[in-house]
Parts: structure tokens; sequence; C-alpha cells
């Protein structure tokens, strides 16, 4: 019997709980699609920075082998000198 006295209440209340969770899913997968979006665009700056050390270290390269130009011009001067 008290089976069918709460089938009223239950009845009053999955409405209500329906929406809520589907209120709840929709709220869930914005919040999901914004974080998405935001893992993108990291992970796009994330590259960003790798291409720059990347384009840094063969300048450092360049900048190293140029030094040794110079050293060995330096070398010749003073022993010419």
């Amino acid at each position: 019997m008290q089976c069918v006295a709460l089938t009223p209440l239950v009845l009053s209340i999955g409405p209500k709980n329906a929406s809520n969770i589907a209120s709840s899913g929709v709220e869930a997968t914005r919040i999901a699609d914004e974080g998405g979006l935001q893992v993108k665009k990291t992970v796009s700056k994330a590259q960003e920075i790798a291409e720059t050390i990347s384009e840094s270290l063969k300048l450092m390269s360049s900048l190293e082998g140029r030094s040794k130009q110079i050293g060995e011009i330096i070398g010749v001067i003073k022993d010419g000198s």
C-alpha cells in the first residue's frame, strides 16, 4: 500500500528532476566546450613558444659561429703584429 501512496509524489517530483538534470547537462556541455577552447588556446601558445625557442637556438648557433670567426681574425691580427 505504501507504493500506491508514493506514486503521486514520485510523479510530481519526476518532471522537476528531469528538467534539472537536462539543465545540468546543458550547463556541463557548455563548461566542457569552454574548457576545450581554453585547451586549444593553450596548445597554440605552447606551439608558438616552441617555435620561438627553435628560432632563438638557430640564431644563437649562428652567433657562436661568428664569434669563433672573430676570434680567429683577432688571432691572425695578434700574430701579425
